[in-house]
């Protein structure tokens, strides 16, 4: 069974956070894709969802040199979006998912196969519900049709890779009873493998309504599924000049399992504004929007939104940046 020993040069534990600040110095080799946080037509979309104020990436995946990003509308109606990109930037257009409705954060997004060589989007949806959309990589502005739902008890977070489904455990909203650190490992038909429980600290349990130590731990954004371990990706949003709490920390982090941490690549956001900065980035803010692995060429790819749509003349040009960092296995 693979097992992760090392991400490039990274530390594997947490004892310092001076020894993490290196991890989030960007080089140019690091950059897979920039691209603007506002997509061609993003204010006549808006304008045909009543009632939403935006539209904010979630999830993305990577699938034949093209990026798909899911964009959730805000207040969380159910038109939202798969914007596709290519690997260059070109915008390629999108299409709607009927999808979710008020409290779905939609934060995971995967292209699934079944046994007749048909391709779906699999997203995340109310009540503990995964569906499936009718995969489509020429978009045109189409709403999909709904395949199929399964009730997989998820809470929002979601991984599919080999077969396999990595789970967020719904156990009702969050609460200091229910801290979702609780992970399923399913088979292809939603049968369980095992159960993984995640450190408080690595969780997603970062409400300050649900716990008043909600700023010590870092926001778990996404999750991805490997052979033999799970990665996480983090980082709450941080605004320049703001403090630097632990959940606004960005990275990701790596685990076996049983949910023992295996790298730990998660650093202050402010160190990692900077890096972007010099690098010519217009930068006003940092958050994570979830993650994405390529195991054929131990790839793990982390999306951040870096500019905000205050700034429209910038975000139709660039905000969104999607980092690569090469895995080593034995």
């Amino acid at each position: 069974m693979l097992k992760i020993l090392a991400v490039l040069s990274f530390s594997l534990m947490f004892s310092s956070a001076n020894a993490h600040d290196s991890i989030c110095k960007i080089a140019s080799d690091n950059i897979y894709a920039k691209l603007p946080l506002l997509f061609d037509g993003y204010a006549s979309t808006l304008k045909n969802i009543e009632g939403v104020d935006y539209l904010y990436p979630s999830a993305f995946t990577l699938h034949k040199g093209k990026i798909y990003i899911l964009y959730i509308s805000q207040p969380k109606h159910k038109s939202n979006l798969i914007v596709v990109y290519d690997k260059a930037g070109k915008y390629l257009g999108y299409d709607y998912i009927d999808n979710g409705g008020y409290g779905v954060a939609g934060e995971g997004l995967a292209i699934v196969d079944n046994y007749n060589d048909r391709k779906f989007f699999a997203v995340g949806s109310t009540n503990g519900s995964l569906h499936y959309y009718e995969f489509n990589d020429n978009p045109n502005g189409r709403h999909l049709k709904l395949f199929s739902r399964f009730n997989v008890g998820l809470f929002n977070q979601f991984a599919w890779n080999d077969n396999r489904w990595l789970i967020e455990d719904n156990r009702g909203s969050s609460s200091p009873s229910n801290p979702r650190n609780h992970l399923l490992l399913l088979d292809r038909n939603f049968k369980l493998i095992v159960k993984i429980k995640q450190q408080l600290q690595h969780s997603g349990f970062i409400t300050t309504t649900a716990n008043m130590n909600a700023l010590s731990y870092v926001k778990r954004q996404g999750v991805v599924l490997g052979n033999g371990f799970f990665a996480s990706s983090y980082g709450a949003f941080y605004e320049k000049g703001a403090p630097q709490t632990k959940n606004v920390y960005q990275g990701y982090r790596v685990f076996n399992l049983e949910g023992d941490l295996l790298v730990d690549n998660v650093c202050k956001p402010v160190t990692m504004l900077e890096s972007l900065t010099q690098m010519g980035f217009n930068v006003t803010r940092i958050e994570n929007e979830g993650l994405y692995l390529n195991d054929i060429n131990n790839t793990l790819y982390t999306l951040y939104v870096y500019n905000d749509r205050k700034h429209p003349s910038i975000s139709k040009k660039e905000g969104i940046v999607i980092l690569q960092n090469r895995v080593h296995f034995n």
